[in-house]
């Protein structure tokens, strides 16, 4: 997070597991898309996408580490066809922080007194986005267009809205 922040960098990417003490919801699936949340976020600080400077180096292969196991245990043939295969239930979850945390000057009358995520975490979200995003090849890409181009335009509305 940027200098004079209030978010922490460990609470922000603790918020990204599950708690353990809530229920487990359907079986393993919240609980890997979870985890690939998490990895995306920690992936998304590696050298090759310093952007996330802030996630130690150790971490982000850790989560390298972590998605080739989650991929091998799940019968994929690698990390980009698990993250092909978990798209369509790990890109609601960004896309609505995305959302949570956009202001639009329509909304501000009835924003007045509502509970909004801190902006670090639509920071995350996008980079947790582009990082997913990264990892499905061409051919994939097709079949996904109804799920990551309503994300992207959040991400570009807030880019241009920003430089405003």
């Amino acid at each position: 997070p940027p200098e004079g922040s209030d978010t922490s960098v460990k609470s922000l990417l603790a918020s990204l597991l599950p708690s353990p003490s809530e229920p487990p919801t359907g079986g393993a699936g919240k609980e890997a898309v979870d985890l690939l949340l998490f990895c995306a976020a920690a992936r998304a600080a590696s050298a090759e996408a310093p952007a996330l400077h802030w996630v130690p180096e150790g971490l982000s292969k850790a989560a390298a580490a972590a998605m080739e196991e989650m991929a091998a245990m799940g019968g994929w043939a690698g990390v980009a066809e698990m993250v092909v295969a978990m798209m369509p239930e790990a890109v609601p979850p960004l896309k609505a922080v995305l959302k949570d945390t956009g202001v639009d000057a329509n909304d501000d009358m009835m924003m007045i007194g509502a509970v909004k995520p801190p902006k670090e975490h639509a920071f995350v979200a996008a980079h947790q986005f582009r990082w997913l995003l990264s990892q499905v090849n061409y051919p994939k890409l097709g079949d996904l267009c109804w799920l990551v181009i309503p994300c992207a335009l959040i991400i570009g509305h807030r880019t241009f809205r920003n430089k405003e």
